[in-house]
């Protein structure tokens, strides 16, 4: 997905909720160095997308599960 300036608004795609997917089965891989949570941190994954995605889309069940997951897997040490 992408945040849209215009609209103010998080615009998802098809691939949206297995691209989350992807990330939790990839951030499980994350080991002692903490490599992949400290590059997701790099890129702002957390403010730029998975914020944005929840907040604009939070009627969609499966999506804000995953998304959630995802966000408290990143922001537990």
């Amino acid at each position: 997905g992408t945040f849209n300036k215009k609209t103010g608004k998080y615009l998802i795609d098809d691939f949206t909720l297995n691209t989350v997917k992807d990330l939790i089965r990839y951030l499980r891989r994350d080991g002692e160095d903490h490599e992949i949570r400290r590059h997701f941190g790099q890129t702002k994954v957390l403010q730029t997308d998975l914020l944005p995605m929840l907040i604009d889309h939070w009627e969609r069940d499966e999506l804000f599960d995953v998304t959630l997951r995802l966000i408290v897997n990143l922001t537990n040490p």
